[in-house]
């Protein structure tokens, strides 16, 4: 059985806003996911994933970041040591 999409909690206009002025190649395709949710274009993982160029486990990891933590959670880079 396949998971549910999370909803998306922040304004379509806003992260239409913020993938537009995003120069980050880390966050870029996050938003974009976002995005295609929040305007309903997609309705599953391997949709997402065929559309942004993913494979479905990262689109799956992606969003499973945002429903634990949020956009922030979602947008912040791994720290690498």
């Amino acid at each position: 059985m396949h998971r549910a999409l999370p909803d998306i909690l922040e304004p379509l206009d806003e992260l239409e806003r913020r993938l537009s002025h995003c120069r980050d190649a880390y966050q870029k395709p996050r938003l974009h996911l976002l995005v295609l949710l929040a305007r309903g274009e997609v309705r599953r993982r391997e949709d997402a994933a065929q559309r942004l160029a993913y494979h479905r486990h990262t689109i799956g990891q992606w969003l499973r970041k945002y429903e634990e933590g949020g956009l922030e959670a979602l947008l912040r880079a791994p720290v690498r040591g």
